[in-house]
This record gives C-alpha cells, sequence and structure tokens, in this order.
C-alpha cells in the first residue's frame, strides 16, 4: 500500500512520518500524520491536474488505502496496549514472587542465625541406660534446640542411652530410639528434661514391647475376628509396638508391616534398670 502512495506521491514533506514508527511514538499519530501528508498533496494534484475523472479515481483509491492504513493502525495499537497489560500484569506477579522469596530468605536467616553460634559439647557419664519419653520428642541431629530433627519419638517410647553431654547449658543425652520403618536416623539427641526414669509405676504405660517366642498370636486386624481366627505359634522372639487393648488382649504392630492380636498376659514390658 505505501509502495503505490510513495509512487504517485511527492512525501518528502511528511518523511519523518517513516521514522516514529520504530521508535518511542505512537504509531497512531504516525498514520494521522501520514493521512493529512496525503490529503496535502492529493489538493496538489487536483489543482494541477486537467482531467476530474482521473483525479478522483486517483483520489479515491488513495483514500481506501488510507483507511485500511489507519485500520491497521488501530489494531495494533490495540494489540500493543494488550501486550502492555499484560507485560505489567506479569511485572506485578513477579515482583509479589520476589518479595515473598525475599521474605522466605530473611526468615531462613533468622532461624540458621541460632546454629551459627560455636557449639561446646562436654561429654559426660550417665547412670541410667534406658528413659521413658511420656511426649512425642523430636530426635535432633545436634544437641542444640532448633537443630535438625532426623525424626520424631513416639509418645510412651523407651529410649536407650548411649551417651550423654552438657551444651547450651542445659544436659543432653545421645540415644538409640526403637523403630518400625526402615533403621535410619534412629539415634540422636534429645534434652534430657524431655524424659523420666522409667519406673515400675510407669513401665506399663510403655508402647514399646516384646512377645516370647512361643506364644500364640491371632493374625487378624479386627478384635471380632479372633473367636474365628486359629492362632499360631511366634518361632521368634517379636519386638513391637502396643497399638490396643481390649477384653484381655493387646494389638501389636510389628517392624516388616506384622501385626496380630495377643492375651496382654504375655505382653513383655521393658525391665526398670
Amino acid at each position: 500500500m505505501l509502495s503505490y502512495i510513495e509512487e504517485h506521491y511527492d512525501l518528502s514533506s511528511v518523511e519523518r512520518i517513516y521514522l516514529c514508527g520504530d521508535g518511542d511514538v505512537d504509531t497512531i499519530p504516525c498514520y494521522i500524520l501520514l493521512a493529512e501528508g496525503l490529503i496535502i498533496e492529493i489538493e496538489k494534484e487536483i489543482t494541477g491536474r486537467k482531467s476530474v475523472a482521473d483525479t478522483m479515481g486517483r483520489k479515491l483509491v488513495v483514500l481506501v488505502l488510507l483507511t485500511v492504513i489507519v485500520a491497521l493502525a488501530v489494531l495494533q495499537g490495540g494489540c500493543k496496549s494488550g501486550e502492555t497489560r499484560t507485560l505489567e500484569s506479569e511485572n506485578a506477579r513477579l515482583r509479589q514472587k520476589v518479595a515473598a522469596l525475599e521474605e522466605k530468605v530473611q526468615r531462613l536467616e533468622a532461624e540458621l542465625a541460632p546454629l551459627q553460634r560455636p557449639l561446646t559439647i562436654n561429654h559426660r557419664t550417665y547412670p541410667a541406660k534406658l528413659r521413658f519419653v511420656e511426649k512425642e520428642t523430636p530426635l535432633l541431629a545436634m544437641p542444640r534446640e532448633g537443630s535438625v530433627v532426623l525424626r520424631n519419638i513416639p509418645p510412651r517410647s523407651v529410649v536407650k542411652v548411649l551417651n550423654a553431654a552438657d551444651s547450651d547449658g542445659e544436659l543432653w543425652l545421645y540415644v538409640e530410639v526403637p523403630v518400625y520403618d526402615t533403621p535410619s536416623n534412629m539415634m540422636g539427641w534429645i534434652r534430657e528434661a524431655d524424659s523420666v526414669p522409667l519406673t515400675e509405676e510407669n513401665r506399663k504405660l510403655v508402647q514399646d514391647v516384646t512377645v516370647r517366642a512361643g506364644t500364640r498370636v491371632y493374625e487378624v486386624f479386627e478384635f471380632a475376628k479372633i473367636a474365628s481366627t486359629q492362632p499360631v505359634k511366634l518361632l521368634r522372639d517379636e519386638r513391637g509396638r502396643l497399638e490396643e487393648k481390649r477384653d484381655g488382649y493387646a494389638r501389636i504392630f510389628c517392624p516388616g508391616g506384622r501385626g496380630f492380636w495377643v492375651e496382654e498376659r504375655f505382653v513383655v514390658y521393658p525391665a526398670v534398670d
């Protein structure tokens, strides 16, 4: 379209229009300037031409071309406005994401700060070999509050004391905990204050128990099915977690996913030191 106009009209007076389309100036005003320049050129031609029909024919062609140009300009401007809104929306979303990440970094730095302090561990002997953990307690990688949690010790567990140490003004115990899934992360630190001595009074509250080899057990989950189930004898001692008691029976969950009911009188609780 522009090539036709350039062939039949002198656009030297509106040459600036071609430059503004690639710059920061809005496209639509540029096309308007082009249209104004062409109208001036047409008026000059009308004055110099003798054939009115020829002049009007050319004028009609140019007006049609200008209509198409303006329509395209408006469409392009609308597209640019849409793209601008999309970019602004994306920019706002990214700014929010950056702000959230910066807040997370600050929170993690605050959590990390206590762990960057020098750690002094003074090992010491400890008389007891077993301790009773009444409530769910985190097993830590280091004897320091806020350290990495290796696993949570279930409530009413008995832990084996392997070592003891003073650190950060507290007495810590390095213990081995009973596990029934994978044997990883089974040793770590707890505060002594998070455990109590194992006594005759609390040993029957312990849920880490043993059932001896030769004991008859019922390998069902529902208590009601015990009466219709043939018992089997254990071929070896089974260590497990006491999950439930009912009518003189206890349900035991063992490593490897094995579970059974057994008469409660055959449940062996940890011995007191």
